[in-house]
């Protein structure tokens, strides 16, 4: 009876990976995400001991149960937060058909209040914030922190992580190009890179790091009126730096995405089509629309890490002060720049900097980037984007010199929601680490067709169709050899022992998330994401290993876990910004302040403003370009 119908039935293999190493590698899944707070992951281990709180109550032993579950349901405010429902419903204009979703909503919040508020907001700055920035370039009113390589605005170096920061001056130093055309003909050239984005965050103040974002300004200064040419140099300058950063081979290069809606060219369309290359980027530029690559870092030892670099011209004149800019204008990106030296960002300072010249600090420049950052998060408000929205505010709050939005931004970046957004994040970068595998295994394919088999397919090939198929595969043939006559012995950069590492420690995370109890979600959701998923994953048939296959399905079946896990997100992040009573406050005014508030050009204080007088420096253009 047993052998007919036995307890466990075991599951054949039904994927099997041709490997280098048939025997299988041990993958240690033991990994650190980032810079977790311990209080914050211990709450979810953490439990009550009724019995032993029972032989420790004072009361009489008939009723010490209960009391033991009244002192919780007092530490925890239970009754208060019954108490004010009770209240509401009451006080109400109208009783709801369904009352108990506002007291599920109230139970939520209050888990959320258990979770994140063990600790003062003033205790929070005070951990966060760095005292000892000084004032290291009084000209150009540049900051550093003794110690470090990190030079920008004091708010920007106010809540960054040194410890942490001399991991990612590692990865801006990787990333930096070393030679580029400096001058052509007119034409001079100067390059600053810097770091930006929400990955100044990470450390103190965001414990994950979803991706380095970095800012590469490249500054043409030629004659009046020769945009298109600054233009050209400046695609040949990416161009060749490109090629040059696929050819070392060292790093995972995703790509270069074109314009707003993000028109990929593979690595190997970059090494290929160089005319096709050149008119693109120009064509985009001229736009003045986003440009920026995508590659990969290995960081902890077990994870790639995208860097998403964005390429922003500045074309400047003799005759005219301010340069010309040839992507969108982002006037709190400047704010959230770091450089590695103080040449580099003093240069950006005088030529991509505040237009007045002046502090940036002040007057009309925190004026311009508030507005920005308010017409941000009315955008993320209405997308139910709070964590963007809580980036937003802890800005606002730095370029405003206050501490306002810091302890409940911090309470946001360490929440579950944020944990959802790593999750995400790293999602993302199996999808396309995924994606370049199989472009990667395609590549040496077509290469290794020999051209003669194609042009024999290609005469016995009678119909239209068939010829179309053969003629495009004899291209891709050609264009396969083309590469690789600039690519000698190939190999894929990705090492799959880590990326296996990658996926295994990304699905052991992802079910603790959906089975969390924090998290709030249906029991069943851990389930339906795991049966979602083992229909793209392969097992080791040696060892307790399992990687994701490299096929279109598997980006599909992770699209489909992105979606679930975006919607996840949203609910959890909406919980901690209705326990934000300040956030919620400014938010809810903001589109009435931006309704009801005067324009820039009559603000009276703008005219008292003691800077407005002072000269813009002139760039010292001899120091970066010469």
């Amino acid at each position: 009876m047993k052998s007919t119908f036995p307890d466990v039935i075991p599951q054949p293999i039904t994927r099997h990976r041709n490997r280098q190493d048939p025997a299988g590698v041990d993958l240690e899944t033991d990994v650190v995400h980032g810079l977790e707070d311990e209080n914050i992951i211990n709450h979810e281990r953490l439990v009550i001991n009724i019995d032993e709180c029972e032989a420790k109550d004072s009361a009489p032993k008939t009723i010490s149960r209960e009391s033991v579950f009244i002192k919780y349901m007092i530490d925890t405010h239970l009754d208060e937060s019954w108490h004010k429902y009770l209240t509401e419903l009451v006080t109400a204009e109208f009783f709801p058909p369904n009352p108990f979703p506002r007291l599920t909503t109230i139970f939520r919040q209050n888990a959320m209040r258990m979770d994140l508020c063990f600790e003062r907001d003033s205790v929070i700055t005070e951990n966060i914030l760095n005292t000892n920035i000084k004032l290291d370039d009084k000209e150009n009113f540049i900051y550093n922190i003794p110690g470090i390589d990190a030079y920008g605005t004091p708010c920007a170096l106010q809540v960054l992580d040194t410890g942490i920061y001399m991991n990612l001056s590692q990865i801006v130093s990787m990333m930096t190009q070393q030679n580029y055309i400096q001058r052509k003909g007119p034409y001079r050239v100067g390059i600053c890179l810097a770091l930006s984005g929400p990955s100044i965050l990470y450390g103190k103040m965001q414990p994950y790091l979803n991706e380095v974002e970095l800012h590469e300004h490249c500054y043409i200064m030629g004659p009046p009126g020769c945009q298109g040419e600054a233009v050209q140099l400046f695609a040949m300058i990416v161009q060749n730096y490109l090629v040059d950063l696929i050819q070392k081979n060292m790093i995972p290069v995703s790509g270069i995405y074109f314009g707003e809606s993000q028109n990929r060219w593979t690595w190997e369309d970059i090494l290929t089509l160089r005319a096709g290359f050149i008119s693109e980027f120009c064509t985009i530029c001229n736009r003045k629309e986003p440009i920026f690559m995508k590659a990969f870092v290995l960081m902890d030892q077990w994870r790639y890490v995208p860097v998403r670099k964005y390429f922003l011209l500045h074309f400047m004149t003799d005759d005219e002060i301010e340069g010309e800019l040839f992507f969108p204008d982002n006037p709190v990106a400047f704010y959230q720049s770091i450089f590695l030296s103080r040449d580099r960002a003093a240069f950006h300072y005088q030529n991509g900097g505040p237009k007045q010249g002046v502090n940036p600090m002040t007057g009309p420049n925190v004026k311009n980037s508030v507005n920005h950052l308010d017409y941000m998060m009315a955008a993320a408000k209405s997308r139910s984007d709070w964590i963007t929205v809580h980036r937003a505010l802890l800005l606002k709050s730095l370029i405003q010199q206050n501490d306002t939005h810091i302890g409940e931004s911090w309470k946001m970046l360490h929440s579950v929601a944020a944990q959802v957004e790593y999750i995400i994040a790293i999602i993302d970068a199996i999808q396309d680490l995924v994606q370049l595998i199989i472009e990667y295994k395609e590549f040496l394919t077509k290469y290794e067709s020999s051209p003669n088999t194609a042009a024999s397919q290609r005469t016995r090939a009678t119909p239209p169709q068939s010829r179309a198929q053969t003629g495009q595969k004899t291209a891709d043939s050609h264009k396969a050899r083309k590469a690789n006559t600039l690519l000698p012995n190939f190999q894929s950069p990705i090492d799959e022992g880590v990326f296996g590492q990658m996926c295994m420690v990304f699905h052991r995370r992802l079910v603790e998330i959906c089975k969390g109890r924090i998290t709030l979600a249906s029991t069943a959701l851990a389930e339906f994401v795991k049966a979602k998923l083992k229909t793209s994953i392969e097992e080791d048939p040696y060892l307790n290993n399992f990687y994701f296959a490299y096929e279109d399905q598997t980006l599909f079946r992770l699209e489909e876990v992105k979606h679930m896990m975006r919607m996840v997100q949203d609910c959890l992040s909406s919980d901690v910004h209705l326990i934000s009573d300040k956030a919620q406050s400014v938010v809810d005014n903001l589109e009435t302040n931006m309704d009801e508030g005067r324009p820039s050009s009559v603000a009276s204080y703008i005219l008292n403003d003691p800077y407005m007088k002072i000269k813009h420096p002139r760039a010292q253009m001899t120091a970066i370009l010469e």
